[in-house]
């Protein structure tokens, strides 16, 4: 009896072909795995935007998150350009107006959700308004998605990654 070459066997060539096909299929579900992670990530992907509505005797900084899922904040600076402060009365005492009226919220750490908006200062004081102006106040907040991917937002659309959230020294942290 003559011995046949292996590729012409055909219990062979069935053999391979599981084989491919079996290599095919590992390729592919890991390929759909990072695929369904990738998805996972972007649909709950945060972004917070820090604006300001400046409009005749009304001035608010409001915080926005205009993602898709919850940003969770790690901390937030709130200064001028020679200073940070730790709540908004110290930012208003220094400007000069200790006893200026305003509203607030608290936006140094917590959740925002996907399309919250949180009115973070709020004032009608006209001269309130215009020593504001005049000091250019800014703003940084450092959050993270529930994957523990950060970013730094420091007003208006400007955001960059960071490998975390690094609390900056405490007489820099924003506390309320």
């Amino acid at each position: 009896m003559e011995k046949q070459v292996w590729y012409r066997n055909p219990e062979m060539l069935v053999a391979l072909s599981a084989i491919v096909t079996s290599v095919v299929a590992v390729v592919v579900s890991i390929y759909s795995a990072y695929v369904d992670r990738s998805y996972a990530r972007a649909s709950v992907w945060p972004s917070i935007m820090i604006a300001q509505s400046h409009l005749g005797s009304h001035l608010k900084y409001v915080v926005i998150n205009q993602g898709t899922g919850p940003a969770l904040i790690k901390y937030a600076r709130i200064g001028t350009s020679s200073n940070y402060y730790p709540t908004w009365r110290a930012l208003i005492t220094d400007a000069g107006f200790a006893n200026a009226s305003y509203t607030q919220a608290h936006i140094s750490s917590g959740v925002v959700r996907a399309s919250q908006e949180i009115v973070a200062f709020e004032t009608r004081n006209e001269d309130l308004i215009t020593a504001l102006d005049n000091v250019l106040v800014n703003a940084e907040i450092c959050y993270c998605s529930i994957y523990e991917e950060c970013w730094i937002s420091t007003g208006g659309m400007v955001t960059r990654s960071v490998e975390a959230c690094t609390l900056p020294p405490a007489t820099e942290r924003f506390k309320q």
